[in-house]
């Protein structure tokens, strides 16, 4: 397995819908983070998109990147954003599209279909989310071909279509070809009416991390394992960017203990 981190490494800092960041986080800071905290894959997901670079800025972030692997990703449906995302993924090496997929399934199996051939031969890695039930992600999965489609497993999104991770796990390990470690902290709210998730540094919350790695070991999963974080917004942006550098360097000692 490969330790990376990625553009939801720092959300707050590339960049929030609603809250922006003077002097966001681009695509070659974010790889200097990379090199700084010396991991092995750099995922750029859609609030950080590599189609917005030109030619040759696409090949200054592969000559600075050395080493480390990039890896794209992207949300949506729309055919030309993913066909440009494919060129993108071609020109840097990434294994695989991310895809975050929005609304249901209806209609999603054909649709997909026309972006596998498009991709030329890299791996399509839809993300599990609230959106879609694991069962249903499998399904598609199995439909479209497992030599083609893949899963990029994130270990929190699915609390939004009330799945725990042992269903998750079940459903879609077999698949997985990228793995999101989001930790997090669910607690009752102090008026007893529902509960609370927040984020954590990955290792303090409750998410069972060394149990997610050893089973998708099971499973042959050996690719990249991509920090994301969750952390709650505060009002001063100097101290939020702080925030999300504290929580990578304790999030990465503790997955550099954990993936030994």
């Amino acid at each position: 397995m490969k330790l990376g981190i990625g553009s939801y490494t720092y959300p707050w800092s590339v960049g929030v819908a609603g809250r922006a960041m003077p002097e966001p986080m681009g695509a070659f800071c974010l790889m200097d983070r990379a090199r700084e905290h010396q991991v092995q894959a750099v995922q750029y997901c859609d609030n950080l998109p590599l189609t917005t670079l030109s030619e040759p800025d696409l090949d200054r972030l592969v000559e600075m990147s050395g080493e480390i692997a990039i890896e794209v990703g992207t949300r949506g449906l729309d055919p030309e954003e993913f066909a440009r995302c494919a060129h993108v993924a071609a020109r840097v090496g990434s294994p695989f599209v991310r895809l975050v997929t929005t609304g249901g399934t209806a209609g999603l199996v054909s649709q997909l279909r026309g972006f596998l051939e498009i991709l030329d031969g890299r791996m399509l890695a839809i993300e599990n989310h609230d959106s879609t039930p694991a069962a249903e992600l499998r399904q598609i999965v199995e439909e479209l071909g497992p030599d083609g489609v893949g899963i990029c497993l994130d270990t929190a999104n699915s609390l939004g279509a009330l799945e725990g991770l042992d269903t998750v796990i079940r459903e879609l390990g077999p698949h997985v070809v990228n793995l999101h470690v989001k930790d997090v902290q669910i607690r009752r709210t102090w008026h007893q009416m529902g509960f609370e998730v927040t984020g954590t540094p990955a290792g303090s919350g409750m998410v069972p991390i060394p149990e997610i790695l050893h089973r998708l070991a099971e499973y042959g999963f050996d690719g990249s394992v991509i920090l994301e974080h969750w952390p709650a917004p505060l009002d001063d942006d100097a101290q939020l960017r702080t925030l999300e550098g504290e929580w990578t360097r304790q999030s990465l000692a503790y997955l550099r203990g954990v993936m030994r």
